[in-house]
């Protein structure tokens, strides 16, 4: 990253959190993606993995660290190929650019950035290469250590940080965009017929409206 790419990088401020909460990550990829080629910045993985760090800070950053999460942006990425969503080609070592379907994906997380509390009004879609919107995000909910431990001892054995590690959260994320973010998921599991991952959001969803609570008065309740 050469010094003048850099320092615009740096520079780039920070978006509103509530803007962005229920947003999967895939998409917000895709936003950093159409970012990088609308300033005529290489889409190296390099310049991306900075983009969304700045631009999203809640969502790309390491857990307890002001730092990227070069893996998380690198697992969202893969998700954009032939193989997932079909929305970008590319790889970490020639950079990314969007597909025709990443350019509708692009505009329709543009317009949701814009009205974050506006419904998308567009329907699951399929093409070829291409596999629909629930599926990598059910891929990522299933493979937390949450969902594991759900499955073994069910609900009881859920603590309060893997709600936000199983939707890439913090504490300090909106209420309304924690729950936005879970409806989104619980409507991802049933067009699936995934009962066990609508179970296990459904157990996320009753752990943080007991976390929140008790935030009428004060701060999060911490397990």
């Amino acid at each position: 990253m050469s010094e003048g790419i850099g320092s615009r990088l740096q520079g780039l401020p920070a978006i509103a959190p509530e803007s962005y909460g229920a947003i999967d990550l895939n998409r917000l990829a895709v936003y950093a993606i159409g970012l990088l080629r609308e300033e005529r910045i290489p889409v190296s993985f390099e310049n991306v993995v900075v983009t969304l760090f700045r631009l999203f800070p809640e969502r790309f950053s390491l857990r307890g660290y002001e730092y990227p999460d070069a893996n998380r942006v690198n697992r969202a990425l893969l998700q954009l190929g032939p193989r997932y969503r079909n929305w970008a080609r590319g790889s970490t070592s020639t950079g990314f650019a969007l597909t025709p379907l990443g350019e509708t994906t692009l505009e329709e997380t543009r317009e949701r950035l814009r009205s974050p509390g506006a419904p998308s009004g567009r329907r699951l879609r399929s093409s070829v290469g291409y596999t629909w919107d629930a599926t990598a995000d059910l891929v990522e909910l299933k493979a937390t250590e949450a969902y594991r431990r759900f499955g073994e001892g069910g609900p009881q054995t859920l603590v309060n940080d893997d709600v936000w590690n199983a939707l890439n959260a913090f504490s300090y994320t909106p209420e309304e965009a924690v729950r936005s973010r879970l409806i989104t998921l619980r409507e991802y599991a049933s067009r699936a017929g995934d009962a066990e991952a609508g179970a296990f959001v459904d157990a996320l969803r009753d752990r943080f409206e007991a976390m929140v609570l008790p935030k009428r008065g004060g701060g999060v309740r911490r397990a």
